[in-house]
């Protein structure tokens, strides 16, 4: 799956958290991911937090709504916090994508 997202959003997490969404498709490794609902955006689209593995470290991205079946907009991709990580390694051998992407991301 494509992953899109806008320029200046880019730029800005890039800035705040050093993580590049240009990258993300290449370092993301999604296999191990935990999938999870997350808050709606302020125009009340749909969002879901992925937590998984960016160069060996837990990271966390945050989507709107899948784009139909060929692409997913990035919102924020940063290093996830203890919490987090906790929450990934507790849902370990479950299925992690909670039923909102059979089949996964890739």
């Amino acid at each position: 799956m494509t992953a899109v997202w806008d320029e200046a959003k880019r730029q800005a997490n890039l800035l705040k958290h050093g993580l590049d969404f240009a990258e993300f498709e290449a370092a993301f490794d999604g296999e191990d991911a935990v999938y999870l609902p997350a808050q709606p955006s302020r125009t009340g689209r749909i969002r879901y937090k992925i937590i998984g593995r960016w160069r060996d470290r837990l990271v966390v991205v945050v989507i709107v709504s899948p784009l139909g079946a060929e692409a997913i907009a990035l919102v924020s991709l940063r290093y996830a916090n203890p919490k987090e990580r906790a929450v990934h390694d507790r849902l370990g051998s479950q299925d992690r994508r909670a039923g909102i992407f059979p089949g996964g991301l890739g």
